[in-house]
């Protein structure tokens, strides 16, 4: 191989190291568990992790729950048990409608969220004004 042409394939491979995207960090567990039935059951796992600056609301690949209109995600500053039907309007923020009633999927928490201001995660039937279920983030 001509020095041209070594030239030439080394500006190459280093403009290609430059174009490759950084490596993802590793996801931080900063939350998890079982969801706890309050309407209706629901399966599997939960957690929320920080990654790359961001955080996500996580369900594993076992997740199951019957289905409803008008399904949401939210994070509450009480704890599971001590909201009702009624009271998860006034003490919760919406983060995402539900994407399925099966499967694993995850939402962005929004960055002004401060996560030690909530206690619990819940699915609802906004609606309905109807509680699923949810877990606990914090005693």
């Amino acid at each position: 191989m001509n020095n041209r042409k070594r030239l030439l394939l080394g500006g190459l491979l280093g403009l290609s190291l430059l174009a490759a995207p950084p490596p993802q960090a590793m996801a931080e567990t900063l939350a998890g568990g079982d969801w706890t039935n309050k309407g209706y059951d629901i399966h599997g796992n939960w957690k929320i992790v920080a990654q790359n600056g961001k955080r996500y609301i996580v369900f594993d690949e076992d997740f199951k729950t019957r289905s409803g209109p008008d399904l949401k995600v939210y994070l509450s500053s009480r704890s599971l048990a001590a909201l009702s039907d009624k009271t998860v309007a006034s003490s919760s923020v919406e983060i995402a409608p539900l994407k399925s009633a099966r499967g694993a999927q995850q939402y962005e928490i929004p960055a002004h969220l401060d996560l030690a201001d909530y206690r619990s995660l819940l699915i609802h039937c906004k609606a309905f004004s109807h509680l699923w279920g949810g877990g606990n983030i914090a005693p």
